[in-house]
């Protein structure tokens, strides 16, 4: 069935993507897919988290793919009882990644899949469709803006908002047309500095550029960047100033922690040896910090191989830690 266009820009590449459609595999992630796959996997009570609105089951690790998203990573974390896939078109190994989705066997609703892209600069966000064409996917279950507080430099504060705003509504009618089933930010810096830094970005200011498809932020977390929680930066215009995470959910966001391992430095770095020693290796220690972290849905952390996917499912087969005894590490700290 042929996708509807929000606007008439584009035509033609649309006119191509949607010539392909009838070879795209259909469908996205379903509140009824991801209960499925949450009770087939067998995996720890907890690995599980529930959207808000209890919209989805996603597992609280995912799969991040720069530098990795070879086929059979791919397939054996689905496989394994991992549920979400984190990319982006300039990572350019989409094919393998959209390889791997099938060769699981894992029905397509079962899976939640992310990709990011820039911030768009003029006419219509073609990267959608890149995305969908190299996946296979008719529906990308969500669409990130990569960073958007690098172009504060260039533009200003104001005027990157002015573009997010409609990059967004680009966004919104893509939402509308079924090409994603939602899109937020992917940050770095933003949500992590304090308020008077240039790129700072204010939660509810962002709430306010999108529109009912504004669901999702990613924010880097791992035990050396642990701004999104101890950091009380965000005024969310309810009456309270809050960390990112906890401004995020009061907000309705919901959130990803990017950068789990901290670009593989966790792998051998080692400071919660004393908290989780049951745990074999510190990238596992790190994993498990991350994800039993309040306020993180999913955390995301790459695998260019098996072998370092054993991690993650190492972790998955564990409960998380319980809010008492994370919130007690803080406190000693």
């Amino acid at each position: 069935m042929p996708l509807r266009r929000g606007r008439a820009g584009g035509r033609a590449q649309h006119a191509r993507a949607t010539s392909l459609t009838r070879r795209l595999l259909e469908g996205r992630a379903t509140r009824a897919g991801t209960e499925r796959h949450a009770a087939e996997a067998g995996l720890a009570p907890g690995h599980f988290s529930d959207l808000p609105g209890s919209r989805l089951r996603l597992s609280s690790l995912g799969l991040g793919t720069l530098g990795g998203g070879a086929p059979e990573v791919v397939a054996a974390a689905l496989q394994g009882g991992l549920n979400v896939i984190d990319g982006a078109v300039h990572y350019r190994n989409l094919e393998g990644i959209g390889e791997g989705l099938r060769a699981s066997g894992v029905p397509r609703e079962s899976m939640f899949v992310a990709m990011k892209g820039g911030l768009a600069l003029e006419g219509e966000y073609e990267e959608i469709e890149q995305a969908r064409a190299a996946l296979g996917l008719e529906t990308l279950d969500a669409f990130v803006v990569d960073a958007p507080e690098r172009h504060v430099a260039a533009l200003g504060k104001e005027a990157m908002h002015q573009r997010l705003r409609a990059t967004f509504g680009q966004l919104e009618r893509a939402r509308e047309d079924g090409r994603i089933g939602c899109y937020g930010i992917a940050t770095f810096d933003a949500l992590r500095v304090e308020t008077d830094a240039p790129l700072f970005q204010s939660l509810a200011a962002l709430r306010g550029l999108g529109g009912k498809g504004l669901e999702l932020v990613q924010l880097p977390f791992n035990p050396a960047m642990t701004e999104g929680l101890a950091r009380f930066s965000q005024a969310t215009g309810l009456g309270n100033v809050a960390s990112a995470l906890q401004a995020a959910r009061q907000l309705g966001f919901w959130c990803m922690a990017s950068h789990s391992l901290g670009k593989g430095g966790f792998a051998t770095h080692d400071p919660l040896a004393a908290q989780l020693p049951a745990l074999a290796n510190p990238a596992r220690r790190a994993l498990q910090f991350a994800r039993s972290t309040p306020g993180v849905a999913v955390a995301l952390a790459g695998a260019s191989s098996l072998a370092h996917l054993a991690d993650l499912l190492a972790v998955a087969r564990v409960a998380p830690v319980g809010k008492d005894e994370y919130s007690a590490w803080y406190r000693r700290t």
